[in-house]
């Protein structure tokens, strides 16, 4: 379940939310009224949370499963992206962005974690194959994010991948309990 639930969630979160970053500049020259330079600080945002993501990643190792450190970033990552896609002021959109770097972190150095120290020995290098090809879904998320962004509008694009990343990590996590345990 560890594995499963790993590779499930990397799906969707490469499917649904890191598609938002093909949205970034439509948000920041549409939305939010800004050039070169804000789209580059709201690119900025998502790393400057990561880095501090760090350090909290550091410290709830030491009270969290990884399935829970996983879970929780996950949907907190896109739980954020969602907020996002409704802000119209630059300052609250680069701190929702940072927040969403915090989530990010979680996610990433969890993500192959899980996968090397679940897998036995024999079946490392195929688990991380089945990795990459689940981190393979993002170029097909951004194709449909951006045919929504087209058909309706950055926003609701957004808004509906974030909302179905949330929706979808949840019931990940909530069907396989013994991805959430804690295996030291």
């Amino acid at each position: 379940q560890a594995i499963m639930g790993a590779l499930l969630i990397t799906v969707i979160m490469n499917y649904f939310v890191f598609p938002h970053q093909t949205l970034l500049p439509v948000f920041a020259r549409d939305i939010l009224n800004q050039g070169p330079v804000g789209l580059g600080l709201l690119g900025a945002g998502s790393g400057i949370g990561a880095f501090i993501g760090l350090y909290i990643v550091n410290r709830l190792r030491r009270v969290l499963s990884r399935g829970w450190i996983f879970s929780i970033g996950s949907t907190f990552m896109a739980a954020m992206l969602l907020l996002f896609s409704f802000s119209t002021h630059f300052q609250l959109s680069i701190a929702l962005l940072i927040l969403t770097g915090l989530g990010h972190a979680c996610f990433s150095v969890m993500q192959s974690t899980i996968v090397l120290t679940s897998a036995e020995d024999h079946m490392r290098d195929r688990a991380m194959g089945a990795l990459v090809l689940a981190i393979g879904t993002g170029p097909i998320g951004r194709l449909q994010i951006g045919h929504l962004a087209e058909s309706f509008d950055a926003p609701f694009a957004l808004s509906l991948h974030a909302a179905a990343a949330v929706c979808l990590v949840l019931a990940v996590a909530a069907s396989l309990p013994d991805f959430r345990k804690r295996y030291e």
